[in-house]
């Protein structure tokens, strides 16, 4: 079972992260576009233990969900990202900083997309995955395998935040 993680976040400061991801919700449609969270209406953060599958999220409403993928085995892993509308997931550097349209992991626009990234046991990986819905229903599902893992969406052994950003 995944317990609280220890590591150094800067000389001289430890953060202990915690199962989970956090979502971060936002009133409007980001439409694709990957700085349209840095100036939209935050209305609420929560944290996600489990899966990132939510089959009914509001009209005009996008999220940004921030955490680590803890690697269970050093392999190949396949995440698979389904959403209407659209999405975009990162993961490792570029889902700190520089994340941008040209340098995502997955995209989906109202369909289902995989891709893949080789992780090494024990090693955290920085998550960013950005979900809008416009208008009329929505929907994202966020899933991950390798060949040591089966396919799964549910994320609480795999997924960690910094409870101190609230995220990565």
């Amino acid at each position: 079972m995944l317990s609280t993680f220890q590591a150094r976040l800067a000389p001289g400061v430890n953060v202990s992260y915690q199962p989970g991801i956090y979502r971060r919700t936002y009133s409007g449609y980001f439409g694709g576009t990957t700085t349209w969270f840095d100036t939209a209406t935050l209305t609420a953060t929560n944290k996600i233990v489990g899966s990132i599958a939510d089959a009914a999220i509001p009209t005009t409403t996008s999220y940004q969900f921030l955490g680590y993928f803890k690697a269970p085995y050093s392999e190949t892993f396949t995440f698979t990202l389904a959403s209407d509308d659209k999405s975009n997931l990162w993961i490792g550097s570029n889902a700190v900083s520089g994340y941008n349209g040209g340098n995502t992991l997955i995209k989906s626009n109202v369909d289902t997309n995989s891709n893949t990234i080789v992780m090494v046991a024990g090693q955290l990986y920085a998550v960013r995955l950005q979900v809008g819905n416009g208008p009329g229903p929505g929907s994202v599902s966020l899933s991950v395998q390798s060949s040591s893992l089966a396919l799964t969406s549910d994320l609480t052994q795999l997924c960690l935040f910094n409870p101190n950003t609230l995220g990565i």
